[in-house]
């Protein structure tokens, strides 16, 4: 016989026991999961040794099989509670498991991981586009069951996140979907612990919603297809904000990020600079290959250390006697009718 206990704490983690730990499932507990799949199923020769891997297979269903896994799930459950002891309604099973956050994520996972997106979204040399997506839903249990703050599902080769996934981990502080062939942002709007999201190497031609995340430091947005940038008067805290290699023809507003440490909007198609005069902590700042006609105004910038404008079409060099701790400045490849005054910075190391 085994306990109340013991009984209470199976059943909660009959179907939310990592991979890794089934093998280490009792004695006594696999013979009851294996006496619950016999009665429920066509498999009439099954030992303790064959279990790892059925269960195994269980959570990694066909595309075919994702259409039946709620009601196989249903099934295995209440023929578990009715082996036990315990009576329970179809309509109490079903309520729970729509209320179950555990079961519910679990089974969201599963049908994303059985979904393959058009071929045209597989990166050459990239794993193969379901062993990729089956590798991330592990990564994703793993981070709900155990709050883990990062997640890191960098060059998984995914092609898409499901919008309520993110939902389920409010604890997270840190995500990186580099690399992951992303056409839509994620939904991080409920992650109000993010301090760093990684978008960079995607596809988006949209940037993420962040306006809920106000503890969010950086944001890494570089190399997609974004056309409009960002919104972040929300984010106060911000101080690292990359946006270069986009689409962009303006620059995002940042009079509310007085803590921004670097920004960097190089590669686009900006005509008009970045209002930077509230942005006393800037270090570094890059413009280069856009194609402004007026410098920005760095003459608050007293802590700027690097500046780059090359490539634009300046006439007029900006002001930078002021800011006495820059090292570095490039303005080459614009036509440019005066020199730079360069007098007043005394610790510059670098200037074209």
């Amino acid at each position: 016989m085994i306990t109340s206990v013991e009984r209470e704490s199976f059943i909660s983690n009959l179907l939310t026991v990592p991979p890794a730990n089934i093998k280490n499932l009792t004695q006594q507990q696999r013979q009851i999961i294996l006496k619950i799949l016999r009665e429920n199923s066509d498999i009439d020769n099954l030992d303790n040794k064959e279990l790892p891997s059925l269960l195994g297979r269980l959570r990694e269903p066909s595309k075919a099989q994702v259409k039946g896994l709620f009601s196989v799930i249903q099934s295995l459950w209440k023929g578990l509670l009715n082996f036990l002891g315990l009576r329970i309604s179809s309509h109490q099973i079903r309520k729970t498991m729509h209320t179950n956050p555990s079961i519910k994520l679990r089974i969201s996972l599963d049908k994303w991981a059985a979904e393959i997106p058009p071929k045209s979204r597989w990166p050459s040399g990239a794993p193969f586009l379901t062993e990729a997506r089956i590798d991330a839903k592990e990564r994703l249990l793993s981070c709900f069951l155990e709050k883990h703050t990062f997640l890191n599902l960098r060059n998984f080769a995914l092609g898409s996140i499901p919008p309520d996934i993110l939902a389920y981990m409010p604890h997270i502080e840190m995500i990186d979907l580099t690399g992951t062939r992303l056409t839509t942002p994620p939904n991080v709007s409920h992650n109000k612990a993010l301090k760093t999201l990684l978008l960079n190497n995607n596809q988006l031609s949209e940037a993420p919603n962040v306006k809920n995340n106000i503890y969010l430091e950086t944001l890494f947005l570089d190399n997609n297809k974004l056309t409009i940038p960002p919104d972040m008067t929300q984010n106060q805290a911000l101080k690292f904000l990359c946006l270069n290699n986009n689409k962009l023809h303006e620059a995002p507003c940042l009079t509310k990020n007085r803590y921004l440490l670097t920004l960097d909007l190089s590669n686009n198609g900006i005509t008009s600079p970045p209002d930077v005069t509230h942005n006393l902590e800037l270090i570094k700042l890059n413009l280069s290959h856009n194609q402004l006609i007026i410098a920005p105004d760095v003459t608050q910038n007293r802590r700027l250390e690097h500046l780059y404008l090359n490539t634009n079409s300046l006439k007029n060099p900006p002001d930078v006697s002021h800011n006495l701790d820059l090292e570095s400045i490039s303005l080459f490849e614009n036509p440019l009718k005066k020199v730079v005054d360069l007098s007043q910075n005394r610790w510059i190391k670098q200037s074209l």
